[in-house]
């Protein structure tokens, strides 16, 4: 009998899964990723309605469907096991109260003031994230602990910077296409996120490669195929920016299109945050 239950734990070890069921971890792992989808909508509001008000107005229902898409977040938050913890529960209140006000007045903002709110309120998601890893540092596993840090301290952050910058791109190019120059501030604000990326990106890939070292190798094999994807979609898409923007070449793409080659980078980022988030609920399950 001993000698079984040393296989069974050697097992256990080898296969990196719990002996029990860690319920408060699946909890975080779903809690994690409806606070990514806020912030994900947040900035695709935040960018499109900068884009309207910096002159496109065919882009005005795609404001409107980016504010559903902000409504779905928040009630998926709300009704999450994590989010009722009471410190998280008020910040997600008022969070609410914040971007629910935003919404109504936004359209009708200085372009600059609205994005700087919308920001605001970004980095209180990104607060908010960071007190949910806080509160459940102490239930997750090794690879839970890892995993969460890594999307938390990198992964989101990045994205951050990348929907800043398809924003900030988004509206510069409806003003050139407009015959407008752009303001030496402006171009300043495009050149600094492109170097906060490449930092950024650094950071992230290390902490995702450090993450694959406790996967399994079908599931380190797939991160490391999506990482390279990203990257490549990364580098186009700053590679137009830089083109556009900083060596003043020709473009044919308009503000949409522009906006939605961000997106695409984006999305294609949180493939690595899905893929990640997913072994973290995985591993949460345990044989009894």
């Amino acid at each position: 009998m001993k000698i079984l239950l040393i296989v069974f734990l050697t097992l256990a070890s080898v296969w990196a899964k719990p002996i029990f069921t860690n319920s408060e971890q699946a909890d975080t792992s779903e809690y994690i990723s409806s606070l990514k989808d806020l912030l994900v909508a947040t900035q695709k509001t935040r960018g499109m309605t900068y884009t309207y008000l910096k002159g496109d107005s065919s882009v005005v229902f795609k404001v409107m469907d980016f504010h559903k898409e902000m409504k779905e977040a928040l009630l998926k938050l709300e009704v999450s096991e994590l989010g009722e913890d009471n410190a998280l529960k008020s910040r997600e209140q008022r969070l609410s109260e914040t971007l629910i006000r935003l919404n109504k007045k936004s359209m009708k903002m200085d372009p600059d003031e609205m994005f700087t709110e919308y920001t605001i309120a970004i980095e209180n998601i990104l607060v908010l994230a960071n007190l949910a890893q806080i509160k459940s540092s102490e239930h997750l596993n090794e690879l839970g602990k890892i995993s969460v840090e890594n999307l938390l301290k990198t992964a989101l952050p990045l994205t951050e910077k990348i929907g800043q910058l398809r924003a900030y791109g988004a509206g510069a190019v409806v003003e050139l296409d407009s015959g407008q120059e752009l303001k030496t501030q402006e171009l300043q604000k495009i050149t600094v996120l492109l170097k906060e990326i490449e930092f950024h990106l650094r950071d992230f890939e290390i902490g995702a490669t450090a993450v694959s070292a406790h996967y399994s190798p079908q599931m380190d094999s797939e991160l490391k195929s999506v990482l390279d994807k990203s990257r490549d979609d990364l580098d186009i898409f700053t590679t137009l920016t830089t083109n556009i923007f900083i060596e003043d070449k020709p473009h044919t793409i308009t503000a949409p299109q522009y906006f939605s080659l961000g997106t695409k980078t984006i999305e294609n980022l949180l493939t690595i945050f899905k893929l990640q988030n997913r072994a973290i609920k995985e591993s949460s399950k345990g044989w009894f």
